[in-house]
């Protein structure tokens, strides 16, 4: 009984963290954001910015899977968050050595 209750706790976890609903997004920018924030406060390690900007490519990326797949709801918030990750991209971009 008690390995299907973990289970059903396990699989509720991994559905709600695999959802982009708009706290997650947010909760996700937020902590690239603060690392490129951290980044640019030292002297700019090559390895840690190109670690930043695939990440930034993968957000980019979830959040494009997002929308082509529930075109019917409303998620005029996530084109916001496309037009920031896409500045944040190329800041990093412009920053490569």
């Amino acid at each position: 009984m008690k390995i299907k209750y973990l289970l059903l706790i396990t699989m509720i976890f991994i559905s709600g963290c695999s959802s982009l609903k708009r706290s997650s997004i947010a909760r996700h920018y937020n902590k690239l954001d603060r690392r490129l924030d951290k980044l640019m406060e030292d002297e700019i390690d090559e390895k840690k910015r190109a670690d930043l900007e695939k990440k930034f490519e993968n957000l980019k990326s979830e959040i494009t899977d997002y929308r082509s797949k529930n075109l019917d709801e409303s998620i005029q918030y996530t084109e916001d968050y496309l037009r920031d990750v896409n500045i944040r991209l190329e800041y990093l971009k412009d920053l490569k050595d």
